[in-house]
């Protein structure tokens, strides 16, 4: 499966991305091509060879001819990407980052500035490099993307609302949402407020609805750096992209996080509670199994499954959440056969349906439980006669 890493040395911006990935060897003929299809007049983007500190790669340039064109909202990205020729894979992902940052930009302001105007976000640079880097992506034919932890700046960036610190309210409603694994680089405080901000809204956006925030074991290809804008001694504005394959086998296996704790002193409606908190803030699954502790004392293991970037939130939750004074954690391997969801048209409505494959072959079918319940109190009849129905119509489907 061919992989892109995406390595945010000195930040992440739209056209650090797409200097990365033009300097992979891209197609910029086809790109403008491309990025002409969204109809807002001639829209071209080039690139020049940069040279810094030891690293040589491009400065992305973006030029259009609609300079007036403003969006007073993200709807107006997404209602150009709609009416756009692009193929459906590219307007999707678009779509999925614009919706990604609206939601983002409302958490920042209250829900009050995003709906009204993005000021400086609402330039057609904002939709060229949205659209850009998925563009090159596509061309890349790049399956999956990854990335390395994101940097922070703790300096202040003068913008229409005055000065703010340079990790932007967007940029940080971002992280939050996404459970992004961030750092702060090691930048003199002499030239702090002049680096500014080193992870733009835009980049965020990208980055947090495209990529997963982990390192895998790639057998690498190519690799392309991008630099941004900023001229600074003593700070390297680059980002490297790079482009990889790894054994599709191996991937099905991933580590993941065994947090388990016996308790046998606390109310029973508390795992209920917990359960319900651990699920908000993304663990993969969360069960307990009743035992027989010391002095043959009936109990409850808490077992919680999750992602490597939860397990502070999850440690801190359990025990300000239980009575438990210690617990079990381990590295697992989880192995896991291709799924999808598919939405599947019943004579009940449409009903996401999870088919299971192995070896690319369809193994089975299951409907979703609460897709099911909602057609069976519409219609008043029993659950599983949905249930099997959906199955039936599934199968014909495939």
């Amino acid at each position: 499966m061919k992989v892109a890493y995406i390595q945010p040395i000195g930040g992440v911006s739209g056209d650090m991305l797409l200097a990365s990935l033009m300097h992979l060897g891209l197609n910029i003929s086809q790109l403008n091509d491309d990025l002409n299809k969204l109809d807002l007049g001639a829209i071209k983007i080039s690139s020049t060879q940069n040279v810094d500190s030891g690293f040589s790669g491009l400065l992305a340039k973006v030029e259009y001819e609609n300079k007036n064109w403003r969006a007073q909202n993200f709807q107006d990205f997404i209602s150009i990407v709609k009416k756009s020729v692009l193929d459906e894979s590219v307007k999707q992902k678009a779509i999925e980052i614009f919706n990604k940052f609206d939601k983002a930009e409302n958490i920042a302001h209250h829900g009050q500035e995003s709906t009204q105007n993005l000021h400086e976000l609402g330039t057609l640079d904002t939709l060229i490099d949205v659209v850009g880097v998925v563009l090159c992506l596509e061309q890349l034919e790049v399956e999956q993307i990854f990335s390395s932890a994101l940097p922070i700046n703790i300096g202040t960036i003068s913008t229409r609302h005055g000065l703010i610190p340079a990790t932007s309210p967007a940029s940080s409603a971002l992280f939050t949402e996404s459970n992004v694994p961030v750092f702060q680089p090691n930048i003199s405080s002499d030239i702090r407020s002049d680096v500014g901000e080193i992870v733009t809204p835009t980049g965020a956006a990208i980055l947090t609805t495209l990529a997963t925030f982990e390192q895998p074991t790639i057998k690498v290809n190519a690799f392309g750096y991008g630099f941004g804008q900023k001229k600074i001694d003593g700070y390297l504005n680059v980002l490297t992209t790079w482009i990889g394959t790894i054994d599709i086998e191996k991937s099905k296996k991933n580590q993941l996080i065994l947090i388990e704790t016996n308790i046998d002193d606390m109310p029973s409606e508390v795992f209920g509670f917990i359960q319900e908190g651990l699920f908000s803030i993304g663990v993969k699954d969360v069960w307990t199994s009743p035992i027989y502790m010391k002095k043959n004392r009936p109990g409850i293991t808490l077992s919680v499954l999750l992602s490597k970037d939860l397990e502070s939130q999850v440690i801190e939750m359990i025990y300000n959440e239980t009575t438990t004074l210690g617990l079990r954690i381990q590295t697992v391997l989880r192995d896991q056969l291709e799924r999808e969801i598919v939405l599947i048209e019943s004579k009940f409505g449409n009903i996401n349906v999870k088919v299971k494959y192995i070896d690319g072959v369809v193994k089975s079918f299951h409907p979703e439980y609460e897709d099911c319940k909602l057609a069976a109190q519409k219609f008043n009849i029993p659950y599983q006669e949905v249930f099997d129905s959906v199955v039936n119509q599934a199968k014909k489907n495939f």
